[in-house]
């Protein structure tokens, strides 16, 4: 499934810039864009985040 990850993406950026798509399946295109952005900037806020707080749990051990 992941490796199906780049022509997905692929087909959902083409969907949303074909003028001839229907504009319904046109934006739900641009939300599913926006969406998995918004995803990976905050996958991303978390791992810049989390060795700090690592660091400042007591005696410096990861909680689980």
């Amino acid at each position: 499934m992941q490796q199906a990850t780049g022509p997905a993406a692929t087909v959902m950026l083409r969907l949303m810039t074909d003028v001839n798509v229907p504009p319904a399946v046109r934006l739900r295109a641009a939300e599913c864009v926006f969406d998995h952005a918004i995803q990976g900037i905050e996958l991303e806020d978390i791992d810049a985040r989390l060795p700090a707080l690592e660091q400042a749990a007591p005696n410096g051990t990861p909680r689980r």
